[in-house]
């Protein structure tokens, strides 16, 4: 749980607050008969600033009818209505029993959807030669647990859990009033890492298929969700990475999925090393490159662990100008078992070994239990322990349709630094 529990509400809200009888109509129908989960207090404070979470732990009681998939009145013990949102119960990995979709009582409907995903459309610049990108990024486009994606004329629908299938039609229709799309697909994401299949939810989704990011191809396969093919998250350091000058350079890409950093830079002229553990990651790397008319002469693809690989290359003497780590948080192998949370500072040691004087080091990671603090720690750690010094040339933050709501601290969750090496 990302809330500080120190945290302690100075003042209450001056809004005159709505009680279950007197729902403030929005214009549209209200829904007047709802069922009601009452909050403890501590969970009022934070939904009065601005927090969308209710975990199972602060619900004091539910409507006897009150089912997971329900669209519910959340309220407090004084009665007091404090919005909507959908019942999860304990279908959640992160124990969150309600997500709040209004901060007061209206019907969730395609109209509401539409104003919602007509907002979030708007707030979003994408860049040309660009058809894969984010449309919906939950909480932080105030449609919690929702996340859109689009590729090209087609769409992906992930769910964090799986109460909230039941938003998905009125959600469907109003993503095409504003996005017009062919098809659709749709995922679940389960605990531990699984995830459900709802299967085709629009049109005739094939399993695979060409976007275009910044002007560059990739195949991707959105019907395997995470495994899409393309971190969109990631489009504008690719988009940096481009104007780098990479005529006659060389990039070490480690952990490297399917291969997007390596053939960012392959198209501006780098030769590559892309390190992946997984052969049919490297193989769609392969293709991403043939895609592109890119010969395989001057790229090499490693099948290998990110470590064993290191070090051959070190005993070897190979130096690099760009050496890049985007790590899974935690994987294992016949190597043993990688977390980011203990081995960042090993990784990024192993890193400069490879690294030419004055090269760029760049390194990332998605996962978001792991602080700032601890993330600069290791690397800084690293460079005493090599006697390298790093200057920091880019603290990277996603695109415009990544943004981060700044009351949803589980928002910032990507930490990627660009640093030049002594």
């Amino acid at each position: 749980m990302a809330r500080n529990k120190k945290f302690r509400s100075k003042t209450q809200s001056n809004k005159p607050q709505h009680t279950h009888k007197e729902a403030k109509s929005t214009g549209k129908s209200v829904k007047a008969e709802l069922g009601q989960v009452v909050v403890n207090g501590y969970s009022e404070q934070w939904l009065r600033q601005q927090f969308d979470w209710v975990y199972d732990k602060e619900i004091l009681g539910i409507g006897k009818d009150v089912k997971p998939g329900c669209v519910v009145e959340i309220v407090s013990q004084q009665k007091q209505s404090l919005g909507v949102g959908v019942y999860a119960g304990r279908d959640s990995e992160q124990n969150v029993a309600v997500r709040r979709f209004h901060t007061e009582m209206c019907s969730l409907d395609v109209d509401f959807f539409e104003q919602r995903v007509r907002l979030a459309k708007n707030r979003r610049s994408i860049e040309d030669n660009t058809n894969a990108w984010r449309l919906i990024h939950s909480e932080n486009d105030d449609l919690p647990g929702v996340v859109v994606d689009c590729w090209g004329a087609s769409i992906s629908l992930t769910l964090s859990c799986t109460s909230l299938k039941s938003i998905v039609e009125p959600l469907l229709e109003a993503i095409q009033r504003v996005y017009p799309y062919e098809n659709a697909v749709g995922h679940v994401r389960l605990p531990h890492g699984k995830q459900e299949y709802l299967g085709v939810l629009a049109g005739q989704f094939p399993d695979r298929f060409v976007v275009q990011e910044l002007g560059v191809d990739y195949w991707v396969h959105p019907q395997l969700s995470k495994d899409a093919g393309l971190y969109l998250d990631m489009r504008p350091l690719r988009g940096w990475l481009s104007k780098q000058g990479w005529q006659g350079k060389e990039m070490l890409n480690l952990f490297c999925y399917t291969g997007a950093f390596s053939l960012s830079a392959a198209v501006h002229g780098a030769s590559t090393v892309s390190v992946d553990l997984s052969k049919p990651y490297l193989d769609r790397a392969m293709e991403n490159f043939r895609l592109n008319g890119l010969s395989l002469d001057d790229h090499r693809f490693v099948e290998a662990d990110t470590f064993a690989a290191l070090d051959r290359l070190r005993r070897k003497g190979r130096l690099f100008d760009t050496v890049l780590a985007d790590p899974p948080s935690f994987s294992h192998s016949s190597n043993g078992t990688w977390s980011v949370q203990t081995d960042l500072k090993r990784l990024v040691i192993a890193c400069l070994r490879v690294l030419k004087p004055g090269g760029t080091l760049i390194i990332a990671t998605n996962n978001g239990k792991m602080p700032p603090r601890d993330f600069s720690k290791a690397i800084l750690d690293a460079s005493r322990k090599e006697k390298r010094r790093l200057r920091l040339m880019l603290n990277y933050v996603p695109g415009t349709d990544f943004p981060a709501a700044l009351h949803f601290p589980e928002a910032r969750y990507l930490k990627c630094w660009v640093m030049e090496a002594s």
